[in-house]
């Protein structure tokens, strides 16, 4: 047994070179899966961390300003740890000439907040005895680039002010900001959030008028009942909107995208996976076969055949290792390097890096576990054989002579240079062999591709979205208009060509047993500027028909389906809607009726909340003109919302260049590994080629021809395996998001396959210096000697 562990680590001296490749694309396939995941477990500690130290509030009610004297008291409640009342005002924020909507969050100045507190990163918080101080929340302030010292400019009920920044702080509650909740991506920079002390109401009212109260639990698992006793203390108080911690925007986003985020790791970590079982196979079944006359020396010697697979499993166990450790190395750097990627994107903190030791011991075992499978087949394969016929040289790898008389048609074609018959003739006699290296580098730039493609698939898709929608403007009122008002302001804008009023707010949606807080957006009966494209079903019968169209890009609610009941909670009571129509938008917690509907669910009285405008007018006019008017309290343009997604669509290209980058590598790798090889294999007819006067230009020509005719065939199989990675990665992306339509385009193709070509002559280098350094008399003696 000490003989065949000696031959066995001696193998893997001398074949140190082949066995560095696998344990590179091993640890690339751990490094990947450990840090792809592990960044995930990143960003998700960080938001933890961040709602525990900062006691994120669990539960956000609005409601119509109260004075404090009139609010309920949750001294003692059940579940309620701690409740803040605050004042939230909606004002603009003037930076280089542009208005930009910003949210005024007044608190008291003497202590900070208990829910939803402050951390402070430069500055200090706001002081009692100055109303001119304010505080900027992070986010707002990288954006724009705005410093403690610097003033502002913000215009609060149609009139100015100015305050001076004395610090800039960190909220739970805006880690993601944007002026689109319904809308689920953020859009950085469209939403400045500015603290403010509320002395300023206080001084000319001496009264605290709060319109917002925020609630911590002490038993997060008991939101719904807390929840469902708190809104029955607030009865008398008339409420405008409730935001559970499950519903929050910068929550409800990252769950979102953890979803997506398991979307493409689970593919990146197969065909990884796959790439690097059959590189290993590959390896090791080359590594054994060719050492069958050893073997039935040993065989014939006595030694078992456990005895002999236990001395091969050593190599095996020795690149799982060194494998392993290389691939949890390098995962804390792809973890980091994905984690603050994304952060950064989307204005996120810093992550807060988390080791998982569930992901590193699962590493681990793939490691180990692969090149030992790969290992088992060849090896009892080999020891299946008499020792006599292992010692001969037995024929354990048989041929198709119909390929083979094929190929010698193909080859005598006068078209083809003798270099490439040559190496036509070398590598589909070796058909096995070369079938799975070809397939394991279209593998690896097939999976690059496929992400190329899926991304262009969700761009393209989302264009498609927004193409449908006809407005350019959306505007929010500050509180619900009469028809004849909007009708009224609307005449006095110039180059509206059309306009349509819109009726929502939230409210409680129950299915079965599932229920949460949605939209309701109740749009025009026959809408002309907001056209939803169905998947399923029909519009709407009337303007006040009792019906639905249910977005399918909600999962709180399970699946639904056309026929089902909608219980949506009005001031009137429970509504029973009908789903008619099914549709998938990008827009998120939003559910479909009839405007008359809305207005009827929502308890508005013939009032609308926001209309939809067509205009002619340049967006920066426009923006100017409506936000002149008092009682408009947002505007969202659809430029912007298509900004939005195209920035968000854009965070996971990091994702994608690493697959490229490494898809590249891996077929490069295995392209050098194949060529060399194969060289290794041929030195005799090298030799006889030279010694029949052929120059050694002609022998790299040889060599040359075969990594081209690899490469260029693996560049075509690349073509439907990266369409077939692309519809799964798509068909994934629908069921965790919108419906993604998988959209092929021939450039998307090039953008991988053309640099995998390029680097086609990288992989001749090692066979070329081996070719250079071969010596006729060494050959000749080794032959002997065999």
């Amino acid at each position: 047994m000490k003989k065949l562990t000696i031959k066995a680590l001696r193998d893997f001296r001398q074949l140190a070179w082949r066995m560095l490749l696998v344990i590179v694309v091993l640890a690339c396939g751990i490094a990947v899966f450990v840090g792809g995941l592990g960044s995930r477990e990143t960003l998700e500690n960080t938001r933890s961390t961040l709602y525990r130290e900062l006691n994120m509030a669990d539960l956000t009610i609005s409601f119509d300003p109260v004075k404090e004297s009139k609010l309920p008291s949750f001294r003692d409640f059940p579940n309620v740890k701690s409740v803040q009342f605050r004042r939230v005002e909606s004002a603009y924020l003037e930076k280089d000439g542009r208005l930009i909507t910003a949210m005024l969050v007044l608190l008291g100045a003497e202590h900070l907040p208990t829910v939803n507190s402050l951390k402070v990163e430069n500055g200090t918080y706001l002081r009692y005895y100055d109303m001119k101080r304010a505080v900027l929340e992070r986010s707002t302030a990288l954006y724009y680039g705005i410093k403690v010292g610097d003033k502002i400019a913000v215009r609060w009920g149609g009139k100015p002010y100015e305050f001076n920044v004395g610090g800039i702080a960190l909220n739970p509650e805006f880690l993601i900001t944007t002026t689109n909740p319904d809308l689920l991506f953020p859009s950085p920079g469209s939403l400045a959030v500015i603290y403010l002390s509320d002395r300023i109401l206080y001084r000319t009212s001496k009264v605290h008028v709060y319109n917002q109260a925020l609630f911590r639990y002490v038993n997060p698992d008991e939101a719904e009942s807390t929840q469902a006793a708190v809104l029955s203390h607030m009865r008398g108080i008339k409420l405008t909107k409730v935001v559970p911690l499950k519903n929050q925007f910068a929550n409800r986003y990252l769950n979102e995208n953890f979803q997506r985020f398991n979307i493409f790791i689970p593919v990146v970590v197969f065909v990884f996976a796959l790439v690097s079982f059959m590189v290993v196979f590959m390896t090791m079944d080359k590594l054994i076969m060719s050492q069958r006359r050893e073997v039935g020396a040993f065989l014939a010697m006595g030694y078992g055949k456990l005895q002999i697979l236990r001395s091969f499993l050593i190599n095996a166990l020795v690149i799982g290792l060194l494998g392993s450790v290389l691939g949890i190395a390098a995962s804390f750097e792809i973890n980091s390097f994905f984690a603050a990627s994304y952060a950064k994107a989307i204005g996120f903190p810093q992550g807060l890096p988390v080791v998982d030791s569930r992901l590193i011991l699962w590493g681990i075992v793939f490691g180990i576990f692969l090149p030992i499978a790969a290992a088992l087949y060849p090896v009892l394969r080999l020891v299946s054989l008499a020792p006599v016929e292992a010692i001969r040289g037995g024929q354990v790898e048989t041929f198709s002579r119909t390929f083979v008389a094929l190929l010698d048609r193909i080859t005598e074609l006068p078209t083809l240079s003798a270099p490439l018959k040559y190496a036509m003739r070398t590598l589909f006699r070796r058909i096995r062999a070369t079938a799975g290296n070809v397939f394991v580098i279209a593998l690896g730039v097939g999976m690059a591709t496929s992400f190329i493609i899926a991304l262009r698939s969700v761009a393209v898709t989302s264009e498609k979205f927004f193409g449908q929608e006809k407005w350019d403007a959306m505007v929010d009122f500050d509180d619900p208009q009469g028809y004849g008002t909007v009708s009224d302001w609307i005449k006095t804008l110039p180059e509206i060509s059309e306009w349509e009023p819109i009726a929502k707010g939230y409210s409680e949606v129950r299915r079965s047993s599932r229920e949460g807080n949605f939209n309701i957006i109740g749009v025009p009966f026959q809408s002309k500027l907001k056209e939803m494209k169905l998947t399923a079903g029909r519009p709407f019968s009337s303007n006040d028909a009792l019906e639905a169209v249910f977005n399918q890009s909600l999962r709180s609610l399970g699946k639904v389906e056309l026929g089902d009941t909608l219980e949506v909670q009005s001031s009137e009571g429970t509504v029973k809607l009908a789903v008619v129509g099914l549709t998938s938008r990008i827009s998120s917690g939003e559910i479909y009726v009839p405007r008359g509907t809305a207005e009827k669910i929502l308890g508005l009285g013939g009032k609308v909340t926001s209309v939809m405008i067509k205009s002619a007018m340049p967006a920066d006019k426009l923006e100017q003109t409506l936000l002149s008017e008092p009682f408009v309290e947002r505007v969202v343009f659809k430029r912007e919302m298509e900004k939005s997604v195209t920035e968000s669509i854009s965070q996971i290209t990091n994702v994608v260049y690493l697959a490229i980058a490494l898809g590249t590598a891996i077929a490069v790798l295995v392209m050098v590994n194949s060529i060399t090889i194969n060289v290794m294999d041929q030195e005799r007819e090298f030799v006889i080629l030279s010694s029949l006067g052929h120059k050694n230009f002609f022998l790299l020509r040889i060599v040359f021809a075969q990594a081209l005719v690899m490469g260029v065939t693996a560049m075509a199989l690349c073509i439907p395996i990266s369409i077939a990675l692309a519809y799964i990665v798509n068909w994934q992306a629908s069921r965790a998001w919108f419906n993604v339509s998988t959209t092929l385009v021939w450039t998307d193709f090039l953008k991988v396959t053309l640099p995998a070509l390029l680097c086609i002559p990288l992989a001749t280098i090692p066979g070329l210096f081996y070719i250079g350094r071969l010596r006729i008399a060494d050959v000749i003696r080794k032959t002997n000697i065999e």
